[in-house]
């Protein structure tokens, strides 16, 4: 059926105050859920991003290019908020270091791990092999589509992807749970 439930393609009225409080309570679990798993649950980044999501359809509603939203937009706008800070940190990386300061990754975990450990892994990786993973295979969207997202090659994007999961078969949490 694709990456939304029914529920999250439900359409709110945004221009109505009520109808913007009832779409801002369906769609805050499923944005923060989305950003926890793309941040790797850093908090201060997760409610930054938050914010920044529903102001974005705030401004969107008082300037009358919006009018109706869903959840599954408001998962969207938070993932591409995730995606320009991404961009944003690879650019100042870019600029601060030297080149050939790649890491070569130890070696992706098919265990089945709590949350607080899902959470954990994901925080050991890159920014760019979370977003490639979770967008991938949490979101189950194509590599070729993540790789339009995080501004990739599809063969950069796949390397990403093998990368992390190497990474995380490696982590003590997966030999500990598998």
């Amino acid at each position: 059926m694709g990456p939304f439930a029914l529920d999250e393609r439900r359409q709110f009225d945004v221009t109505a105050r009520h109808g913007f409080i009832e779409f801002y309570e369906a769609a805050l679990p499923a944005v923060h859920r989305q950003l926890s798993r793309l941040t790797g649950g850093d908090l201060a980044l997760i409610e930054d991003l938050t914010q920044e999501t529903f102001v974005g359809v705030a401004r969107q509603v008082r300037e009358g290019t919006m009018h109706r939203a869903s959840v599954g937009l408001a998962v969207v706008a938070a993932r591409h908020r995730f995606l320009d800070v991404m961009r944003r940190r690879r650019a100042e990386d870019a600029h601060a270091s030297s080149p050939g300061g790649d890491l070569v990754w130890p070696d992706v975990a098919g265990a089945v791990v709590s949350a607080d450990s899902a959470r954990r892994l994901l925080a050991r990786l890159t920014d760019e092999q979370r977003a490639a993973l979770v967008l991938h295979h949490l979101d189950g969207l194509p590599v070729a589509e993540v790789a339009v997202l995080i501004d990739r090659s599809v063969h950069a994007t796949e390397s990403l992807i093998a990368r992390a999961k190497r990474v995380l078969r490696a982590a003590p949490e997966v030999t500990d749970d598998a």
